[in-house]
């Protein structure tokens, strides 16, 4: 069985381990978790407590990745173009 979570930072994840921890002991005897991957940043905090998890769940190991590709959430400050970047970035002037 594969388990997806989806977080928007490490806070949420945080708060998802809060909420679900008491749940997942309920059940551990019935896991054997072979692996926890994060795929972006997480604080210290929260990586040790995914080590703690994958060791009350099994032996499995805990990988991070960072981003290097796809989609990443920019600040709207950030996405805002001004007319000039507006008209360099238009189809007429490619190759111009």
């Amino acid at each position: 069985m594969t388990v997806v979570a989806v977080h928007p930072d490490s806070a949420s994840l945080e708060f998802h381990m809060d909420v679900g921890s008491a749940e997942f002991r309920k059940f551990a005897d019935l896991i054997d978790l072979l692996k926890i991957e994060v795929y972006g940043r997480v604080s210290e905090a929260v990586l040790k407590r995914l080590h703690q998890k994958a060791r009350m769940l099994g032996k499995g190991t805990v990988a991070v990745h960072e981003f290097y590709a796809g989609f990443g959430r920019r600040e709207r400050s950030d996405l805002t173009a001004t007319n000039s970047d507006a008209a360099a970035m238009s189809p007429g002037s490619i190759g111009d």
